[in-house]
């Protein structure tokens, strides 16, 4: 299916988008991106995604308008369009009073990408399976960590692809 079994430890850290979602008048999710340039029509954008998902299963999911800065950048292999899905979940059951829990977004942050039901919990959490599977993992972390980015795009799939897993 194109996913690799792992073992790893998702840890938050401080690098953040900056995101506003807001109650449209029509029944459309419209997205701005700032900060970053996306030629792909906003349909494949998780954060629209994650709003047709629960336009689909709760009809009282109305339009919104989602206004989005990048301060994480695309391709740097640090969950960024993943945690902007499960904001964008977390933000939809608040302002349509949908009473989920966490747990219970997760499996629809699961099917849109591995690693964003990590981003509705934002805490150290064991994961395993394809990074779906995830247990509290209370640690303190007694450094500081720091997040070094480049202009280098890296996509998930074909870093995976890219590893001898003979040799791991």
């Amino acid at each position: 299916d194109g996913y690799h079994l792992l073992e790893t430890v998702f840890l938050p850290v401080e690098l953040k988008d900056w995101m506003e979602v807001s109650i449209a008048a029509d029944d459309s999710c419209k997205i701005q991106l700032e900060g970053i340039s996306i030629d792909a029509p906003q349909e494949s954008n998780l954060c629209w995604k994650a709003w047709r998902m629960l336009k689909d299963a709760y009809p009282q999911v109305g339009g919104v308008r989602i206004h989005l800065k990048k301060g994480i950048p695309a391709g740097a292999g640090l969950g960024g369009g993943s945690s902007d899905a499960a904001h964008t979940l977390k933000s939809l059951n608040f302002l349509f009073s949908l009473g989920l829990t966490m747990d219970q977004l997760a499996p629809y942050a699961a099917s849109l990408a591995a690693d964003c039901p990590f981003f509705l919990y934002n805490t150290p959490m064991f994961a395993s399976g394809i990074g779906t599977d995830l247990v509290p993992f209370p640690m303190e972390i007694p450094f500081q960590i720091r997040v070094l980015t480049s202009a280098i795009h890296s996509s998930t799939p074909e870093a995976y692809k890219a590893l001898d897993w003979t040799q791991l």
